[in-house]
């Protein structure tokens, strides 16, 4: 099972995804009911705790990238580990995925106006 922790900083929505994202697990993506897409400029995936991604989950990652490109908002990605990143590599994403690293995210938080974190909210996903 997938889960998903969601992170609200001002305009940055950080996704803490726990588990594995495959066939039968998808990430909700526009069902992120807190979040207006007008309030939002990036979304942030932390790959930090996840276990497995397979084709169905890549293609999940295609639609998420495609949305946000849609709604103008940037997708980045976190954390994600090396067995992860090689299957982007394998599949030709990391020419489409973009990468960020924590100091990346502590730099672009700093420069938000008025910037006050917000509790964690966490939700039990099926579908991304």
């Amino acid at each position: 099972m997938l889960k998903v922790f969601i992170q609200k900083l001002e305009r940055v929505v950080i996704l803490h995804l726990q588990g594995r994202i495959v066939a039968g697990n998808r990430i909700k993506v526009v069902r992120i009911d807190d979040v207006k897409t007008r309030e939002v400029s990036t979304i942030v995936l932390d790959f930090h705790r996840v276990e497995r991604i397979d084709a169905s989950g890549l293609g999940a990652l295609v639609t998420l990238r495609h949305w946000a490109e849609t709604n103008g908002i940037q997708l980045k990605l976190m954390n994600v580990a090396v067995r992860v990143k090689q299957i982007f590599e394998l599949t030709k994403l990391n020419r489409i995925l973009e990468y960020c690293s924590i100091e990346d995210m502590c730099m672009m938080l700093l420069h938000i106006p008025g910037n006050s974190e917000q509790p964690l909210a966490q939700c039990e996903s099926n579908c991304i």
